[in-house]
C-alpha cells in the first residue's frame, strides 16, 4: 500500500517462470483431507501424491522433474506426438511409469484450461476403481506446472506392478490350447464383471489388461490399464458391450478359429443363461462388429501418415511441404530430391528439350532400393484441391502406406 501511494512500480514476485527453477524451487508440503494425499508444490509444479509415498517420490522425482531426460534412473521408452512416457526406478525398489502430457498447440492449452485434463482424468478413474474393487492401474502422483507457458501439461506416476504381461503377451507364451482357452474364459469373467459395475472403457484392447503372473485367485490376476478412456455410470448398455467385445476379440490370436473363440467368450460372458434377450450380445453380430472396427482400424491408421503422428511426420523445409516417416530424416531426404533434381536437369540439357514427366533414381541403402519419381507440378484447377489431393505423389504415397 505504501509504495502504491507513492507511485512505485509493483513488482509481482510469485511467478518463477523466469527464474532458475534452483533459484526459485518452491518446497511446500500440506495434507489433503481424506484419501491419503499430500500437495507437495516443488519445482513449480504442484502434485498430489499418495502420502504413503510422498517422501521417496519428493526426493527421487519432483525435485528433479527437470532433469528428467539426464536422468540415469529414468528410461524413455515411448514417445508419441502427445505423450512421452518413461520407467524411474526409486530407491526403495518400485518402478513407476512417469507419463508427461505435452500440448501440441494452443488450442490444446485452451481446452485442457477448460476441460479437465487426461492425466486428470486417468488419476479420478484409478482412485475410483481402487474404492470399487477393480483391480486396475494404481496412479500415485499427478503434477500441473503452475505457469500457463508450460509445453508440459500435467505429469501422472504410476505405480508399476512386477511380474506383469499384457494379455496378448500372456496368450503367446502359452503352447497349450486349452490353457488358452482358460485364460479367454477368465477375460470373460472379468470383463462381464467390470460392465456390470458401471464401468465402460471405450478402448478395450489386449494391450489395455495386464496378467499378473504370479496371483493364482481368479478374479485377481487380470489389471485394467490405461484408464484415460474409463467412464462411469449404469451397467452399459448391450451395444455398447458388444463394441468393447469385437474390439477385444480382435486382438487376441491364439490359433483357433474365430468363431470357436467368440462362442467361447460369450459362453462364459453370459453365464448359465443369455444375459440379454436382443441381437447384440450374439455370434453372428460380434463377428459382423468385429470386421466394421477392423475395417475402421484400418482406414484410420492409414490416414495417419499425413498427419503428425507417431510414425509419420508433416512438416515445411525451406519452402517445401514434406510428408515422411520419422526414421527417415527431413535432411537426408532432401538430398535425395537435390539429387533427382540434378538428374531431370541434366536430362533436360542432354536432350534438348524439356523434362520428362517422369524421371526416377534409384540409391543402394543397405539391402533396399530407393526409387524417388518426379512429378509435374499440378495445373492451376489442382492447386484449388486441398493439399494433399492436389499432388499425385503424395497420393501415392498415401496409397502405399494404406496398401
Amino acid at each position: 500500500a505504501d509504495r502504491r501511494q507513492a507511485g512505485a512500480p509493483l513488482a509481482l514476485t510469485h511467478s518463477t517462470a523466469r527464474r532458475s527453477p534452483r533459484q526459485t524451487r518452491e518446497d511446500r508440503r500440506q495434507p489433503m483431507e481424506g484419501g491419503g494425499l499430500e500437495v507437495v508444490t516443488c519445482e513449480g509444479v504442484r502434485w498430489e501424491t499418495d502420502r504413503a509415498l510422498a517422501d521417496v517420490l519428493h526426493r527421487e522425482l519432483f525435485v528433479r522433474i527437470g532433469e528428467l531426460g539426464e536422468m540415469a534412473e529414468a528410461e524413455r521408452f515411448k514417445k508419441t506426438v502427445r505423450r512421452t512416457l518413461y520407467r524411474v526406478r526409486l530407491s526403495d525398489g518400485r518402478t513407476v511409469l512417469l507419463k508427461v502430457f505435452r500440448a501440441k498447440s494452443r488450442w490444446d492449452r485452451l481446452v485442457r484450461a477448460v476441460l479437465p485434463s487426461r492425466a486428470r482424468h486417468e488419476w479420478m478413474a484409478s482412485r475410483r476403481l481402487a474404492t470399487m474393487g477393480i483391480p486396475a492401474s494404481r496412479a500415485v502422483a499427478i503434477g500441473r506446472p503452475a505457469s500457463w507457458g508450460w509445453a508440459v501439461m500435467a505429469y501422472l506416476a504410476i505405480d508399476l506392478e512386477p511380474d506383469v504381461l499384457s494379455l496378448g503377451e500372456h496368450l503367446r507364451g502359452l503352447d497349450d490350447t486349452a490353457e488358452q482357452q482358460g485364460v479367454i474364459g477368465e477375460v470373460a469373467r472379468f470383463v462381464r464383471r467390470v460392465h456390470d459395475a458401471g464401468v465402460r472403457q471405450d478402448d478395450l484392447h489386449t494391450g489395455n489388461i495386464l496378467v499378473r503372473q504370479a496371483a493364482a485367485a481368479d478374479g485377481e490376476r487380470l489389471v485394467l490399464i490405461d484408464l484415460q478412456r474409463v467412464h462411469f455410470g449404469g451397467p452399459p448398455a448391450p451395444r455398447h458391450r458388444a463394441r468393447a467385445i469385437a474390439q477385444l476379440l480382435n486382438g487376441l490370436d491364439i490359433g483357433v478359429p474365430r468363431g470357436e473363440v467368440v462362442d467361447l467368450f460369450l459362453a462364459v460372458y453370459h453365464g448359465e443363461e443369455p444375459l440379454f434377450a436382443n441381437p447384440y450380445l450374439t455370434p453372428g453380430h460380434i463377428e459382423c462388429e468385429m470386421d466394421r472396427l477392423a475395417a475402421i482400424r484400418l482406414r484410420s491408421r492409414a490416414k495417419r501418415c499425413l498427419v503428425n503422428s507417431s510414425r509419420f511426420a508433416v512438416e515445411t523445409v525451406g519452402g517445401v511441404r514434406l510428408y515422411h516417416r520419422r526414421d527417415w530424416p527431413a535432411a537426408d531426404l532432401l538430398a535425395l530430391v537435390d539429387e533427382l533434381c540434378a538428374t531431370v536437369a541434366a536430362e533436360a540439357a542432354e536432350t534438348g528439350g524439356p523434362a520428362t514427366l517422369r524421371a526416377a533414381v534409384e540409391r543402394q541403402e543397405g539391402a533396399a532400393a530407393i526409387e524417388l519419381i518426379w512429378y509435374p507440378a499440378a495445373g492451376p484447377l489442382a492447386r484449388l484441391l486441398p493439399r494433399p489431393l492436389a499432388s499425385p505423389g503424395v497420393q501415392r504415397y498415401a496409397e502405399a502406406h494404406r496398401r
